[in-house]
Order: structure tokens, then sequence, then C-alpha cells
């Protein structure tokens, strides 16, 4: 008996191997695949009969002299008999299904320029427990040829009768014309995935260049990356770099942005019990969000008008739309009003809905050239006829610039001017 022998035991009926020390007797098992991509990955794994490994003046050596005491042999041949026995008894006999689902990054000890955790590409042990898991399932659709949804078999461990019945026989008849690539990038996606014929009929949308990305892929894959990428094909995206809308981050819009109205779109028509569809044209996205918004704010405020808007003797028809320079005004004159020009600022005006409703503060939203541009804040006293200047913002509390400024300059002298003629502190 050599010294493998004495150190190795191989239970393939159990699919275990133990590794005896020949030092003291003690035994470690392995029920399930294990590799040794570096020796010390040995030491930390071993320390229940080395003891815990820690770098000294002499690095690892004094663990490595214990571990050759123990086991006969330096830990570096341990490592090659150690991942031989390994793959005879695991990967071996089923290892064209190895090389099709079980490579990725697999995590070890390394301790190049200080120890650490670091990646390489290797056999996941969960993913090969998986394929002799489902090895029978596998074997049998090899011998009926059904190798192109293969990936979808080992990805969901369902036999090909079951899935037929989940997907229905349309979606079921295109997975199966599909190329064994395309059907594994999908099944990927499918990993504990309960609603899985709602998954695949959306991923069959998206395409392949998309799918092999996986993680990094640059759209999600439900239905806000399936509408996002329509609007791709129908050149519908707007430009990410010179058309601006007020909701876009310092009035550029990028596709987070886009893919962000597109999910709070379908997140508000779930909540509306309204049906979202990812063949909307991007205006009618556009005006679906503006509708379940507003739809969805009418609920919880009042599109009731303040009453102090609806007298002449405090503020003057010509005074709820006001043209200044490059800019106009427009009063808004409820609470649903001011609680939408929050949302789509992304600020807080929408808490000054109270005081507005009390005669307390005016808000004017100002637009520039057609487009929307800030909000604009008065502290109010009608009764005594002062109005002053309270604060001015553009899309998340961006400052206004100079020409800005100065124009609501002018509307609070002209708002000011007014109420003071209207002589109010004797009313």
């Amino acid at each position: 008996m050599n010294w493998v022998d004495k150190i190795v035991t191989v239970d393939e009926k159990a699919m275990e191997v133990t590794i005896t020390s020949l030092l003291n007797g003690k035994q470690k098992t392995y029920k399930n695949y294990r590799c040794f991509h570096s020796t010390l990955d040995i030491l930390y794994d071993l320390q229940g009969v080395l003891g815990h490994p820690l770098k000294g003046a002499e690095g690892y050596k004094p663990y490595y002299d214990v571990f050759t005491k123990h086991y006969g042999c330096p830990a570096s041949h341990f490592k090659k008999v150690f991942n031989m026995v390994m793959k005879t008894l695991w990967v071996t006999p089923v290892e064209k299904y190895v090389q099709r689902y079980c490579f990725g990054k697999v995590m070890y000890k390394k301790s190049t320029g200080g120890f650490k955790d670091a990646h390489k590409v290797g056999i996941n042990p969960i993913k090969l427990k998986t394929v002799w898991k489902r090895k029978a399932l596998l074997d049998q659709s090899e011998e009926d040829g059904l190798k192109t949804i293969q990936p979808l078999l080992f990805h969901t461990g369902q036999s090909p009768e079951i899935l037929k019945k989940v997907l229905g026989k349309g979606l079921w008849k295109r997975v199966c014309k599909q190329s064994y690539s395309r059907n594994l990038h999908i099944s990927k996606r499918l990993v504990d995935e309960p609603h899985i014929k709602m998954v695949v009929k959306d991923l069959m949308e998206f395409p392949s260049k998309y799918l092999k990305r996986g993680a990094n892929s640059p759209v999600p894959f439900d239905s806000t990356g399936l509408a996002y990428w329509k609007l791709e094909q129908k050149g519908q995206v707007p430009s990410l770099t010179k058309e601006k809308f007020a909701w876009g981050k310092s009035g550029n819009v990028t596709s987070r942005d886009i893919m962000y109205r597109i999910s709070d779109t379908e997140r508000m028509a779930g909540i509306l019990g309204l049906k979202f569809n990812s063949d909307w044209t991007w205006n009618k996205i556009e005006a679906k969000h503006d509708e379940f918004t507003r739809t969805i704010e009418a609920q919880k405020h009042s599109s009731d008008k303040f009453f102090w808007t609806l007298e002449s003797w405090v503020i003057r028809d010509s005074e709820h739309t006001v043209e200044e320079e490059e800019f106009t005004y427009k009063l808004l004159d409820n609470a649903l009003d001011i609680r939408m020009e929050g949302k789509e600022m992304r600020h807080c005006v929408g808490s000054y809905s109270g005081a507005c409703n009390m005669g307390q503060y005016m808000v004017y939203s100002v637009s520039r050239g057609g487009e929307r541009y800030s909000t604009l804040g008065f502290s109010l006293d009608f009764r005594t006829g002062l109005i002053e200047y309270s604060q001015q913002y553009q899309f998340g509390n961006k400052r206004v610039d100079e020409p800005a400024q100065i124009a609501a300059g002018e509307l609070l002298n002209l708002l000011g001017t007014s109420l003071k003629a209207r002589d109010l502190r004797d009313d």
C-alpha cells in the first residue's frame, strides 16, 4: 500500500473522499466535489487537523512542514493527487455536461502579494452536483435528440413533457426551433424562477447580443428592458445627449432615466389595475405616465382651486399666467397641481400645498422657451398686501441662472405693487 492509499479513501457508491492524517488519524470527509486551486487552499481546508494558518516571518512554511508530517508528502504534490481523485470520481463520468453547464468563477485562497480571496474560472461544485442530480434527464434528452432544449431541462429540472405543458404548444415550438446557445442564455435566467412561461416569453423577444452578456446586459431582462429594446429597434429612444427633459438629471436624459420612466409607468399601471404594453411608443409611455401619476395623486390630493385664487381682489386673472422676458409663469392654484409639480421636478414643493391652501404661500411653474424650467415660490399674506420671494429651483433643486432670478424679481414687483394698490389692509 503506497502513501496515497493510506491517506486518501474513495467511496464510489457514496461519492465520498476521505483524507486521513498519518500522524494522529484524524479524518476529513468530502461529500461533494472539491478542487484545490492553491496549496494555501489546502491549509485552510484542513485547519481542523493542522491548526489555523497564520503568516509569520517565514510565511506559511511552518504550516506546510506540519502538513508534510501529517500526510507524508508536500502540499503541492497532494493537491495534484487529490484533484485527480476528485476529477475521476465526480467529473469524468459526466464530462460533457460539465463542459456545457458547470464552468464559472470559483473562489480560492491566494497569498501572492498578501493573503486574499481570489477568483478564477473553474468547475462550480453546486452546478456539478445539479448535473448528477439531473443526469438521467440529461441522458434521456441526448438519446431523444433534444440537445437544443437541454439547457432548459438542466436549469429548471423539468422533463420535456412538463415543460411543454408549462410553456404551451406555441411557445414550446418556438423554443425548440431556437439554437442550443440561445436556449442556454435564456435558461440561465430560469433558475428558481416560479413564473417560467412569462419569463421565457419575454426573454424570447431579446436579441442574443443582450442575452449572452447576462448580468452585464445594458438592459434588465424584464418588461422594462423589453420595452426599452423595442423603442431602440424603432429608433424612438430619446437622444441621450441633445434632447432635454425636465426629469433628466441636469436636464440631460440617460438610458437609466428612460428605463426608470418605463418601469415607473408599469408600476403605476399595476396599482391602477391596468395593463402595461411593452409595444407602446415613447410618446404613449410619456402620456400614460402623466395620466397614471395624475390619477394616483388625485386620489390623495384635491384638484379644487384654492379659495383665494378665485377672488379677483386677491389675484387678478391676468396674474394667473404672466410673461416676463423669456419666461412664462403659471400659477398653480390647487393641491394636485402643486403635488404634480414636485413629482415632475423632483423637489419638495408638494409639501407646500397646505400653506397654499391657507393663503400663506403661492407657487408658479416656470417655463422657458416652451419647456418646463423651474418652480418659483412666494410667501404671501394677502390680508396685509405683503408678498416676499421664497425660493426658485430647477429639477432636483438645481439653482437657476441670473436671467431667471432677474425675471422673478420683476414678477415679484408686479404682484407686490398690485396687492398694495388694492389696499387690502382695510378689508
